[in-house]
């Protein structure tokens, strides 16, 4: 690699670091100096049964953390924690919920100090005996949910039990974790093997954007299967998150980079393709050299001493010769691309390879070429 390429390389590696360090360290004000191991506590239950979680929370420095949650069924170890640089503390999350009803259940667990972690929590509570289950599916290419348009989602309905078809009742919902519902429906829905049931939902203008659960409860009897699906609603007048600026910055960098690698070859090929010429000039001239040498070996000694000093001479001169030439067109060169003549320093180019050096006696004499 050229020191042009190294220089350019090393100072967009260091450019990177700084946006980088600057990305990590925007990101971080709104995660605190802690982390947790999870982002998410999803699980799905039998009735009567009572479950707990762990969770990790470390901290690259001394913190004073506070734990606490919206559901009333969830009980933490440690509500209060103090934690030193770099230490780990672990966490057990009891949920309470033998006496709930099957259902969907969700809600939030939140770690503060100065910043908050926001983990949601949806718990799944099915019956005992489960004869008819589901999932949730939103399509790639309605992934992203606006703001006062229709989100598209995907459910299908399973007969685990194959027991003939059977009229289901469906109750659907979204509702942010707070449980404040932007939407519910139920439907009666025939399901003899499986379903598969698409649903076209309005997103209201007054929703406000952020994380919501969409829920599916499915009844038959006693039995009560659900599925839910974490979905994120933007606001249809945000056109640009400005959290990807860096990484917008460092993708333009890297282009820059290449672009100012590429050009700066092209510009070297011109004097890559002149040092050529010059080094086969200097190749030629070797091989003369040799071959005169051998001649004059030949001669007898008193005779070859007065040859050889003369050839000596020659020989520098020549080789000088050809030097004042090479430099001359470099010169020549870089006065073209300065008048940024890119056709005629090419002429130039492919003109001079098919001359050669031409090295003539009067160049050699007076060290000038002729007009």
């Amino acid at each position: 690699m050229k020191m042009f390429e190294k220089r350019v390389c090393v100072s967009g590696l260091i450019f990177l670091m700084i946006i980088l360090n600057f990305s990590f360290a925007s990101a971080n004000l709104g995660q605190g100096d802690y982390e947790v191991d999870n982002t998410l506590l999803k699980l799905t239950i039998k009735q009567g049964e009572d479950v707990s979680r762990s969770l990790k929370i470390g901290s690259s420095e001394n913190a004073e953390l506070e734990v606490s949650t919206n559901l009333d069924f969830i009980e933490i170890s440690e509500t209060k924690l103090s934690l030193n640089a770099n230490e780990e503390k672990e966490l057990t999350i009891y949920f309470n919920v033998k006496d709930k009803l099957p259902g969907i259940y969700f809600g939030k667990i939140l770690i503060s100090n100065n910043n908050a972690i926001f983990i949601p929590v949806i718990l799944e509570i099915e019956s005992k005996e489960i004869l008819f289950d589901g999932n949730i599916y939103i399509p790639p290419e309605y992934g992203k949910i606006t703001v006062n348009k229709d989100a598209v989602v995907e459910t299908k309905i399973f007969n685990l039990e194959k027991i003939g078809s059977k009229t289901v009742g469906v109750e659907y919902f979204i509702s942010d974790f707070e449980g404040k519902i932007i939407y519910s429906e139920k439907e009666n829905l025939p399901v003899e093997n499986q379903i598969l049931n698409t649903k076209t939902i309005p997103i209201s203008a007054g929703t406000e954007p952020g994380n919501y659960v969409f829920g599916m409860i499915i009844n038959y009897g006693s039995s009560v299967g659900t599925s839910s699906y974490i979905i994120n609603v933007d606001d249809k007048n945000q056109t640009f998150d400005f959290g990807f600026l860096p990484w917008l910055v460092i993708i333009l960098l890297i282009g820059l980079m290449f672009f100012i690698i590429y050009y700066g070859r092209q510009r070297e090929k011109v004097f890559e393709q002149l040092q050529k010429q010059y080094k086969n000039e200097l190749g030629k001239e070797s091989f003369k050299i040799k071959k005169e040498k051998y001649k004059i070996r030949k001669l007898k000694p008193i005779e070859r001493k007065e040859v050889l000093k003369k050839f000596k001479q020659k020989i520098k001169k020549r080789i000088s010769a050809i030097k004042n030439i090479h430099k001359k067109r470099v010169s020549i060169v870089k006065k073209l691309k300065k008048q940024k003549k890119k056709g005629e320093v090419e002429r130039k180019i492919g003109e001079w390879e098919k001359q050669g050096y031409n090295v003539n006696e009067f160049l050699i004499r007076t060290g000038k070429t002729r007009k």
